[in-house]
């Protein structure tokens, strides 16, 4: 999932043959079942790619390309592993434990309107 988030500053990246497009500026040639059209932007862009697969949303939602994604990964001991990781990684973030310290929160550690309880995922 690192690799995946890492794309945001690209419009097109390439993950062992697996192709993942997002934005409406690129216009993809390959028509594969191994093209991951990201978003209804990229899927208008690219209407004639039919074999490709499609991730609707503006943008998507997380947990769809979540399990989208990894639904991909080929070894299914991987990717369990892989859930079990992200739900252990979960629940400490969700308990507050291994958000701190943050890097830029000395600078709002003295505010007395701001509250690390604000920042919780739900």
């Amino acid at each position: 999932m690192q690799y995946f988030w890492s794309v945001r500053q690209q419009e097109t990246k390439d993950f062992n043959d697996l192709r993942i497009i997002f934005g409406k500026s690129y216009k993809e040639e390959r028509n594969s079942p191994r093209t991951l059209l990201f978003g209804n932007c990229a899927i208008k862009a690219n209407r004639h790619l039919d074999k490709a697969m499609k991730l609707e949303g503006c943008p998507p939602k997380f947990w769809t390309s979540f399990f989208f994604l990894t639904g991909q990964m080929q070894s299914l001991p991987g990717r369990i592993a892989f859930y079990c990781r992200t739900a252990a990684y979960l629940l400490k973030v969700s308990m507050g434990i291994g958000l701190l310290p943050l890097p830029r929160f000395q600078i709002y550690k003295d505010n007395p309107e701001y509250q690390i309880k604000h920042f919780r995922l739900t």
